[in-house]
């Protein structure tokens, strides 16, 4: 499927046969492939502002051995706390390490700490954005 959000038309190609069908994108449709493009893809702890939690923080990490450890980048630590079910209550820290220049982050980690504990990384996640000219090959080479 290659969906053209721009032209608000969908190309679906049979891998069996190789037929290459198209139909129009209504508006429902354009709205929700919109969202999923513009979304978090996972990177954020949460899907929606309005989800954060009023404790949540934004700080900027200003230690010299976090920020060195990907170059070119800046380094932002969302920090709130989690009331778990039985009232046990967790710490959680985003670190995002956002690159200067496009503004686009290149790793997340995300962290808990229990009361009384030291932080645990639980999640690591790298982001790769891929060329226009790339992205056009592997439409290409799919057969569109």
């Amino acid at each position: 499927v290659l969906l053209d959000i721009e032209g608000k038309y969908r190309k679906v190609r049979d891998l069996n046969t190789g037929l290459i069908t198209m139909a129009e994108l209504d508006e429902d449709m354009l709205v929700k492939i919109e969202g999923a493009v513009e979304g978090t893809v996972g990177l954020l702890p949460f899907d929606n502002m309005s989800k954060v939690p009023e404790d949540a923080k934004w700080q900027q990490v200003t230690d010299e051995t976090i920020k060195a450890a990907i170059p070119n980048t800046q380094v932002y630590d969302l920090t709130w706390t989690e009331k778990r079910l039985g009232g046990k209550i967790v710490h959680r820290k985003w670190r995002g390490y956002i690159n200067i220049e496009t503004k686009l982050p290149e790793r997340v980690e995300q962290w808990e700490k229990p009361a009384k504990e030291e932080y645990k990384l639980f999640t690591v996640m790298k982001a790769a954005y891929p060329a226009t000219v790339e992205v056009q090959a592997a439409i290409s080479n799919a057969g569109f």
